[in-house]
């Protein structure tokens, strides 16, 4: 029986092709108490934030940063993989409960 908190906070502007500039962040803390029973126990923390930059025109620069750590009894698990994350990979190829990820973009 999991119990979450999320900060969000986004002041990107975009135009019908995608983003053109500002940021969004996500921060998200979620906890479930070692309660007996059938419930797992296990904390997570998961963080989101990306940056544009407007290069001219039409032009952006974007940078990304995600990472996830959980831990406990029961961890839990962050598939990734695909052109969002990894290009080159197929979608959800990679699993794991320690991920950080960074990428840049122009």
């Amino acid at each position: 029986m999991p119990l979450g908190v999320a900060f969000v906070q986004e002041t990107t502007v975009f135009r019908p092709y995608g983003p053109l500039s500002g940021s969004t962040m996500r921060i998200g803390f979620d906890y479930a108490p070692p309660t007996g029973g059938n419930f797992l126990s296990r904390q997570t923390i998961d963080v989101d934030a990306r940056k544009y930059v407007r290069l001219g025109e039409n032009g952006v620069f974007a940078l990304r940063a995600r990472g996830f750590k959980s831990w406990g009894d029961f961890p839990d698990f962050y598939y990734f993989g695909g052109n969002g994350e990894m290009r080159g990979y197929d979608y959800y190829q990679f699993l794991g409960h320690n991920v950080l990820l960074a990428s840049n973009t122009l």
